[in-house]
Order: structure tokens, then sequence, then C-alpha cells
């Protein structure tokens, strides 16, 4: 089975509740390590955790490992840099249960740090206004355009209520709205992604594809109970727990799943940023090292045609010394004969080996053994 290799919207609203102990701090320092993958370096420290990871395509984390960091900063970082360094964090909020991290800093410059984790991921940064100043990707499409000096403006809502919204009075109705959609559709639209999905599916013995208008009254009154017991749960204490398939890592959640249970190996973890970091870290790190080495690959090669110029232009100068070491030679041996001809070009006579006289840069080319030298 292939590994799971992003978070989901509860998991953030989890995080983002550990990450709200961040508010006060401040971000020294900006990194763009991959392509998709930014750190920032918080202080003061969270219990041995300073880098803040902005995994777009992947999740957030505060890490206690000391990351790789590129030998040269990104156009992208240095902006970053210029608006968030030594900046106070004030502010860290989810969104209505959505993939998205928002970030308020205040300092020299204030604005806001947007961390979208959905789709293909982006990084916005914005004045106090929303207006954009950086963005990791720009889109344009029909309902939303990211690129600098536009206003900021997140995706649509969907038009069901999110989980935080829904309790045991409210979801019967909620689902009679909706009755078109497929079950598996309806949680994605109120904020649940899988695994979260399945574990309801599981506790109402339903399967994902069928449709909410096409289930019998007891049928959405076990779905309901479903999603309230989910609701329910997120008001408690995190209970992470990362999922092992023949003693490798390929599922995790923030409270024991019994529809990972029955499948997988559980481990139990002592935190949510404990499990983040250690299920996260080889996925990011390989992909950090493949940066790596092709930022060093091409260092490399820019150093290799530098020294390959510099080889022909050794070269060329021993090539240039060998052949005026032999003029040398020639006129040294040929003293007088140089001399006498020297002198007849002086007066401007003419001679069968004197070629050229330039006399504007008092150069007469002469002919020694059938070798043309300037003199």
């Amino acid at each position: 089975m292939k590994a799971r290799e992003s978070i989901a919207g509860i998991e953030l609203y989890y995080l983002t509740r550990e990450l709200e102990q961040l508010i006060g701090r401040r971000i020294k320092k900006v990194y763009q390590l991959g392509r998709d993958v930014f750190s920032l370096t918080i202080w003061p420290e969270l219990n041995g955790r300073r880098e803040l990871i902005l995994a777009i395509r992947n999740c957030v984390l505060l890490s206690k490992r000391e990351w790789p960091k590129p030998l040269y900063p990104s156009a992208l970082a240095m902006g970053l840099r210029k608006r968030l360094a030594n900046a106070k964090i004030v502010d860290i909020r989810q969104p209505d249960m959505e993939r998205l991290l928002i970030l308020d800093f205040e300092g020299a410059y204030s604005g806001k740090l947007i961390v979208e984790l959905f789709g293909r991921g982006n990084l916005i940064l914005t004045d106090e206004n929303w207006k954009i100043l950086q963005v990791a990707r720009g889109i344009k499409v029909k309902d939303r355009v990211l690129r600098r000096h536009e206003t900021y403006k997140p995706p649509p809502k969907p038009e069901t209520p999110s989980l935080l919204e829904i309790d045991a009075e409210k979801s019967l109705p909620i689902m009679e709205r909706c009755s078109h959609l497929e079950l598996w559709r309806f949680l994605v639209e109120i904020g649940i992604g899988p695994p979260y999905i399945d574990e309801i599916l599981l506790k109402s013995k339903l399967r994902a594809n069928m449709k909410i208008g096409d289930l019998t009254e007891d049928q959405k009154i076990s779905f309901s109970k479903g999603i309230v017991w989910l609701k329910k749960r997120l008001g408690g204490e995190p209970e992470p727990v990362i999922y092992l398939s023949e003693g490798k890592m390929v599922n995790f959640s923030v409270f024991p799943l019994n529809s990972l249970s029955i499948r997988y190996e559980p481990r139990s973890m002592g935190s949510l940023l404990e499990l983040l970091e250690e299920y996260f870290f080889p996925i990011l790190s390989d992909r950090i090292k493949d940066r790596a080495v092709l930022e060093l690959e091409k260092r490399v090669k820019a150093l290799e045609t530098q020294l390959q110029r510099q080889r022909d232009l050794l070269e060329r100068y021993e090539e240039e010394f060998v052949e005026l070491k032999r003029k040398g030679d020639l006129l040294f041996s040929h003293l007088y004969e140089v001399q006498f001809l020297i002198e007849r070009a002086r007066k401007g006579l003419q001679s069968n080996e004197i070629l050229n006289v330039d006399r504007s840069k008092h150069i007469a080319t002469i002919i020694i053994e059938n070798t043309p030298i300037d003199v």
C-alpha cells in the first residue's frame, strides 16, 4: 500500500491548537528547503522545537531536528525574509476546518502568511490588507487569481456547514439538503477527509458511494450519529497513532481508529508534534536531499565549466609563450640583421625582409628565417 502523504483538516485542527503556543514568539530566519518545503526558525524555541516546517503539498510540523539548508537562498526565500525576519507571530488559525493555515505577524512589516495544503499546495505572503506580496505558485482560474499585487481570496466555501457547526439536531436537516451527494462527498464537504471518512462509514455500516437520498431513516440516523461522534471527539485531547504495515509507516490519526487498527499495526505516539515529525521526516528529507543534490550538481557543473575555461586559457598562453620564445631566439640569433632592418625601416628604406611599417604604433614587421616578427 502507498503510504499517506498529507494531513487532513481534522489533524490540522488539532495541530493549530498546538501551534497557538507560538503566538508571541518571533520568526528569526526563513529558508526554502525544497521546491515545496519552507522553514521558519522560531525564537524562543518551544520545548526544543525551533523549526516550523511548511511542506505545502504535505503538512505543517514543528521540528526538533536540524534540517539541511541550501547553499544559496532562492528569490522567494529572500522576498519572504524581507518581511518576516524578526516578525512576531500574533495569531494562528484554521478557517472552517479547511486545510488552510493563516499566521498573522507584526514587526517592521505586518501581514499574513497563508499556507494552503490542498491541491498542489501554496504559500502566500500578504500585507495587512490581504494584498499578495509573494506567492510560491501563481494561479489564475475562474474563481481565484493568486499573483503579486492581487488581493488574496480563499477558495470558495462549500454550501454545507463545516463539522464544527454540526450537532445532533442540525445533522439530519443538513443531510436532507444534500440528498444528491454520495456519502464520501458529503463528508468531504463538511471538512472530514480520509481516514476519518472510513471510520464514520465503518461505525454506520454504510458504503462510501451510497447517496444520502437513498438511505433509509435508520441508516440516516446511524450516519448522523457517526458524524456527531466525530464532532464530540474534536473536543477531547489527541491520542496520536501511527499505523505500520510490515514495519513501514503507512498512515496515522490524531486518535485511534478501528478502520485502520483492523488492517495495520498501531503504534501510539507521545504527542501530535512527535507523530508528524516521525512520520513526515523521511518523506520530506528525501525530497530535500534530491533538491540539495541537484543544487550541488549544478554548482559542480558550473565549476567544471569555469575550470575548463581556465584550462583552455592556460593552453593558449602556453602556445603563445612557446611561439614568443621561438621568435625571441630568432631575434637574438640574428641580432645584427635585425638592427640593420630596424634602421632601414626607421629611414623609410625598402627591403624584401620588411613586410610593413606602422609609424603610428612605432612597429615594423620583419621576416627572419621566413617568420614574420613585430619589432
